[in-house]
């Protein structure tokens, strides 16, 4: 009877056990869990089967096994580390058994799983008999660990991508704040090196906008006038006391921007004590980068000179320019048509470029050596018909100035008696209407006789004439020195001539001082240099004592 109780509290107790077992099993599935159980001496393992339904697998291929059949399915990289930390745990190094390892699933792909477990058995010499743990399925989570992983690297890729664009936006701003930087004190040093070279200029440089108005005043225009830029700068030309003639300044200004220049604009200025100064301006059109014209840039020198040296010409006088061009002799009928003279040029060549050379105006007739008709400019063709123009022209014309160009053509249509005997009967004429005649001749187109009739019948131009200028023989070295230098393009400055003939910087200046009184050299600035340069009268000067 008593047995008979005993068993049926063992059957229930079994019973009870048996459905502990599978609810157990139940929440280690539903948790994907599984425990398992080693037997440290065989090792043969006890598993719950979700151990391996977790991979795919049946409790029939894993039937009576040992470790090996699990640790030979673990991933090869992390083999070593799955049986490093059994041993260490066996061995006393740590206190559990703990683990992360990928295991290969039935279907050839791989789990990840977190094994933990310890020693549950010992035997009397404290040697581990047997070791217990749990297994994780932690799959999706090292899924989940990936994906955001990536997140985070693709994060940090973006924000290294957005961090290096920013850095070179920033490097690629830094360089071009710095070029910036250069250019601007590039174009500062510019701008400061053109004022330098438009103040160190010789010539007058003024230059104005469409409104009239000064944008441009040089040292030179300083000192000639006396007036200073800040007095003139951004003044409008018609209320400004310095030009003569404000209106006429104002329409060369439109000349010029209608590219109607002609080569020489003579304007006065009035100083600041009261003189007159008479500038010769060539002009030029300022344009913007859509070519239209913002304004002129007026270039000149100071004549007044010159014209108070013509004026020491006498009426009634026929006058000789030994030159081989015609541009100073047309520049001086110019500068004494500026004193109410009625100016008559015979000249020979292009009609269009004669035109550019003479300032258009009333006061100058123009005509030409040909037989060839022109209709803009009247011509002459014969001895007779060059007499009778200058006859008539000085009759009609109270003061009269004359200039007689291109002697060569009419001496290669007749004989030089013809031309000689036709230049007497017209310096006659010139003599009775107290008429002014220039000859401008070409040394090079006839020779020495014929040159010596025309010498005795005219008069050499005053500022031309030599005869009464005495040099040293230690100043015409000098003047022959300077002559050479200017031949070679070399420029000619106090120290270098101070530097070739041993003397000092006071003598050297003396003398280029005495040089220049007497109108046989000029000085022009160039750079920091004070250049000296031959004049036409001391090449002539030169010139007559060499053949002397």
């Amino acid at each position: 009877m008593e047995e008979n109780k005993i068993q049926k509290n063992k059957l229930k107790k079994d019973n009870n056990s048996s459905k502990a077992q599978e609810r157990l099993d139940l929440c280690l599935s539903a948790g994907n869990l599984a425990w398992w159980e080693m037997d440290v001496k065989t090792g043969k393992v006890i598993y719950n089967e979700n151990k391996v339904k977790m991979l795919g697998y049946t409790v029939k291929d894993f039937k009576n096994v040992d470790y090996k059949a699990f640790t030979d399915i673990v991933h090869p990289d992390d083999y070593e580390k799955v049986m490093k930390a059994m041993e260490d745990h066996l061995e006393g190094k740590k206190d559990l058994y703990e683990v992360e390892y990928r295991i290969k699933t039935k279907k050839g792909n791989y789990k990840w799983f977190h094994d933990r477990g310890s020693i549950v058995k010992k035997n009397n010499k404290k040697e581990p008999l047997k070791v217990k743990g749990v297994v994780f399925d932690i799959s999706d989570l090292k899924e989940k660990e990936t994906n955001i992983r990536n997140i985070n690297e693709n994060l940090e890729n973006i924000v290294k991508e957005r961090t290096r664009e920013l850095e070179e936006s920033n490097k690629k701003l830094k360089n071009e704040i710095n070029e910036r930087k250069k250019a601007d004190l590039y174009l500062e040093r510019t701008k400061e090196n053109l004022r330098n070279v438009i103040d160190s200029a010789s010539e007058l440089i003024i230059s104005f906008d469409m409104n009239n108005r000064i944008s441009i005043w040089n040292k030179t225009a300083e000192n000639i006038t006396g007036y200073k830029q800040i007095e003139v700068l951004n003044r409008s030309v018609n209320k400004l006391e310095v030009f003569n003639d404000a209106e006429n300044v104002i329409e060369k200004i439109k000349l010029v921007c209608n590219k109607k220049n002609p080569s020489n604009l003579d304007i006065i200025l009035n100083t600041k004590d009261h003189n007159k100064r008479i500038i010769r301006f060539s002009g030029t059109e300022i344009n913007s980068q859509n070519n239209e014209c913002v304004g002129a840039l007026f270039v000149g020198t100071d004549i007044t000179k010159d014209i108070d040296l013509h004026k020491k010409l006498l009426a009634g006088n026929s006058y000789l320019i030994i030159e081989k061009n015609k541009k100073s002799s047309m520049d001086l009928l110019t500068d004494l048509s500026i004193n109410n003279y009625k100016g008559l040029i015979i000249t020979r060549g292009n009609p269009n470029e004669i035109k550019r050379q003479i300032p258009q105006t009333k006061n100058i007739e123009t005509v030409l050596l040909t037989r060839e008709k022109n209709h803009e400019l009247k011509n002459i063709s014969n001895i007779k018909e060059l007499k009778d123009k200058i006859k008539d022209f000085s009759i009609k014309n109270k003061k009269t100035i004359i200039l007689l160009d291109g002697i060569h053509y009419l001496l290669s249509r007749f004989s030089f008696d013809e031309f000689i005997k036709t230049l007497y009967d017209i310096n006659d004429i010139i003599a009775k209407n107290k008429a002014i005649l220039f000859v401008r001749i070409d040394p090079s187109t006839m020779d020495s006789q014929q040159m010596a009739y025309i010498e005795n019948e005219l008069q050499i131009l005053p500022s031309q004439k030599t005869d009464d200028i005495v040099i040293r023989d230690d100043i015409y070295d000098i003047l022959k020195y300077i002559y050479e230098q200017n031949q070679n393009n070399a420029i000619v400055s106090v120290k270098k001539i101070m530097t070739k003939f041993n003397i000092t910087y006071v003598t050297a200046a003396s003398r280029i001082d005495s040089l220049n009184k007497k109108g046989l050299i000029f000085t022009k600035k160039q750079g920091k240099i004070r250049a000296v340069f031959l004049t036409e009268k001391g090449k002539k000067l030169l010139n007559k004592r060499l053949t002397a």
